[in-house]
């Protein structure tokens, strides 16, 4: 059941040389954890953020460099998994943790 999920979309204004995020919140159900992080490891992670509830977790991704095409790739491939509750594909301009 997917519910909520945000479309990434590219303004006017959008910075491509921005950090892009992608959060992604699902069902602590046995395999889908794995799922996720192979998926979000398609692309170079530069750091991660892992908030465990007693039904969901929640991932937060940091790339220093992800095209648009990829991100879009990654969250229509994340869409697909089962027990997905949230997600979210966006870019600021806060530095990641572990810059090159």
């Amino acid at each position: 059941m997917m519910t909520a999920c945000s479309h990434y979309t590219q303004t006017t204004r959008f910075a491509t040389d921005a950090v892009a995020v992608i959060r992604v919140e699902f069902r602590n159900e046995p395999g889908v954890e794995t799922e996720v992080l192979y998926l979000l490891r398609l692309s170079r992670v530069s750091d991660w953020e892992v908030n465990r509830g007693d039904a969901e977790i929640t991932i937060t991704a940091r790339y220093q460099e992800l095209p648009t095409e990829k991100a879009v790739e990654i969250g229509d491939r994340l869409k697909q998994l089962p027990f997905i509750l949230d997600l979210d594909i966006r870019r600021d301009n806060v530095p990641v943790k572990n810059a090159s």
